[in-house]
């Protein structure tokens, strides 16, 4: 057809319209005023006004002929005509648009629906297609089937089909029709484009429809954006209104600001300082950190119950109190970054209050704010409120939590009654959150039941055991220890910290890899990055993200039965050797107690000392 053509329906000429400038005309649901179906494919608009969404016509609308005969009406010559709204008289719905007019024998004019089955066969090319999902021909079934497996979308309904003759290939008619590529509101960067089936260079992994969050499999066709791995089931996909998160009610927002918003950026000010002011041990102060906390009253040395040696006030020098920009580290005389013995994370120079404890004669760290955490403390997990006492068991002993599943040998809170336990991190947290990856969203800590399987939107493993962190619907999904990984992680291999990353990664063309065990990462999980060196990592290879997170390393011990009794053995994650100095267990990146002066190391079994073991995930 002509670019710019004249039909009787519309005053003025009309022009073919791209789906750019019908998507940009201010209007959601744009729908065709020929058969009042959504567009999706290409269309003829009004030339004088081409932002009146109003007058737009299916270009196959425009092509069907201004008379016809029909079986059902012999001798009759049925007009094509153009109403806004009308009965057809042969399935009795209420209807606008294209309709073909005729009399009967006894004068009577009847309407009938171009949409109506009786002439469904107008709107097709041909009775026998070739269609590019199949490499046979297939053939129109006139009349609706039963319910019937779509080969192409993958849901059963009842609905017109074309099949093969010669194989068991059967597809809706409503799925021949869908377009290559259209704009989505679910999905405003890009276009989304239409395979028939997913991509085999996404086989090597699992994904989710971005819509629904249910599975997509890789035999039915589907919507994608290659740029944004954003993946949509077909029927999800042209369902416009349907959108990945709705947006926040204002009041909600209001009511809810006092909402924890992890990641957090400092665990000991940000998340536990909040928890000592709902404990009542510290006052509801609006104010800087530094009057929040009282810092004249401490004491400079104090025998600490859950440490051995007394400890010592350390107060940082004006200079390094008030330095702004970014977070200064503390280190120990060997170089090494302080680490709180209570919650597991470093102590910073450059932020309020500007002191810690240290124990002189050993690697013992202390936040202010870990300090003054309750020896007491009344819990609900599930089974009613519950009294916990604070509790620690040493360097090189620890307790799993039960509410992030690792295990620590810092400070944690633990039931008499039900050995119910939850380290000091966990037990600071609400059980009402916000993530920064889905600020929409507000996340319900959620007891899992038995036998209730839906997967972490962070990791992608499936969440079957005790609690979780969920959103209403369940689209929005985290495990705890996912919903708390660091806002920033270190390590070895990358001299600036890595941020924590969520999906998409548009930035990034191309596969992802991580740069300790060099295997691909899934584009939908979350990572951390390096912007200055464009490198990626996974969240459970680093020490810090990953499984031992909150275990402190570094403490010094002497194993005389292991080695020689003049050489003290650090407790550490090897690095040193691949496998243990006294028998074949590999111990690269696995506890291990290693001598770095004669380069000896040694795996936990050797050493006689139980550590825990990392948990396996089902993956679903």
């Amino acid at each position: 057809m002509d670019e710019e053509i004249e039909h009787f329906c519309h005053e003025h000429p009309l022009i073919l319209a791209s789906k750019w400038q019908i998507h940009n005309a201010g209007e959601k649901n744009i729908h065709c005023y020929g058969c009042c179906k959504p567009v999706y494919e290409p269309t003829y608009t009004c030339s004088i006004d081409c932002s009146n969404s109003r007058f737009i016509f299916h270009k196959r609308c425009l092509e069907l002929p201004w008379s016809i005969e029909h079986n059902r009406f012999p001798g009759r010559l049925l007009t094509l005509t153009i109403d806004n709204v009308y009965y057809c008289c042969n399935c009795w719905r209420l209807c606008k648009g294209f309709a073909y007019l005729g009399s009967s024998s006894d004068g009577l004019e009847f309407t009938i629906s171009i949409s109506c089955g009786c002439l469904d066969y107008l709107l097709e090319e041909q009775r026998s297609i070739k269609h590019p999902s199949h490499r046979h021909p297939l053939t129109y079934v006139r009349k609706p089937s039963s319910l019937f497996h779509c080969d192409g979308c993958g849901t059963e309904e009842r609905d017109f089909a074309y099949v093969c003759n010669f194989c068991e290939f059967w597809i809706h008619k409503s799925c021949t029709l869908l377009p290559t590529t259209f704009q989505s509101v679910s999905h405003h960067q890009h276009l989304l484009s239409l395979n028939y089936f997913l991509p085999h260079v996404y086989h090597r992994f699992r994904f989710n429809c971005d819509i629904c969050h249910h599975r997509i499999y890789p035999m039915y066709w589907v919507y994608f954006c290659a740029s944004c791995r954003f993946f949509a089931h077909v029927k999800c996909a042209t369902q416009q209104t349907n959108s990945i998160a709705g947006p926040s009610n204002s009041n909600t927002e209001q009511e809810d600001g006092s909402l924890i918003q992890l990641p957090v950026n400092k665990v000991s000010t940000d998340l536990i300082v909040p928890f000592l002011i709902r404990q009542k041990v510290l006052p509801d102060i609006d104010d800087a950190l530094s009057t929040t906390i009282p810092t004249t009253n401490q004491p400079q040395y104090f025998n600490y119950e859950h440490h051995l040696h007394p400890l010592t006030l350390v107060i940082f020098s004006n200079e390094v109190a008030t330095a702004d920009g970014e977070q200064i580290n503390v280190t120990d005389d060997e170089g090494e970054m302080m680490l709180c013995d209570a919650c597991i994370t470093p102590i910073y120079k450059s932020c309020p209050p500007h002191m810690y404890y240290r124990c002189d004669k050993c690697k013992f760290f202390l936040h202010l704010s870990c300090y003054n955490l309750p020896s007491e403390l009344e819990h609900d997990h599930g089974e009613g409120l519950h009294k916990l006492s604070l509790g620690m068991k040493g360097a090189l002993s620890w307790s799993d939590c039960d509410f992030c599943s690792r295990p620590t040998n810092g400070l944690f809170y633990r039931c008499e009654d039900c050995s119910y336990t939850i380290d000091v991190k966990c037990a600071s947290v609400l059980a009402v959150i916000r993530h920064e990856a889905n600020r929409q969203l507000k996340l319900i800590g959620t007891r899992v039941k038995q036998r209730s399987f839906f997967d972490c939107s962070a990791c992608g493993y499936s969440i079957s055991y005790w609690y979780a962190y969920a959103s209403e619907n369940y689209d929005f999904n985290l495990h705890p220890e996912c919903a708390m990984l660091p806002r920033i992680a270190r390590h070895k291999l990358d001299k600036h910290p890595l941020s924590l990353a969520y999906p998409p990664y548009s930035h990034h063309s191309g596969d992802i890899y991580c740069e300790i065990c060099e295997k691909e990462i899934h584009p939908k999980r979350w990572t951390y990055y390096c912007r200055e060196c464009d490198q990626f990592f996974h969240a459970y290879c680093l020490t810090r993200s990953g499984w031992y997170r909150n275990i402190k390393f570094g403490h010094q011990l002497v194993l005389e039965k292991c080695h020689q009794s003049d050489h003290s053995l650090t407790f550490t994650l090897g690095s040193l050797r691949h496998r243990c100095s006294l028998c074949p267990s590999v111990v690269y990146d696995e506890i291990a107690f290693e001598c770095a002066s004669c380069y000896f190391s040694c795996c936990s079994t050797c050493a006689g000392i139980a550590v825990p073991s990392r948990r396996c995930f089902l993956f679903v």
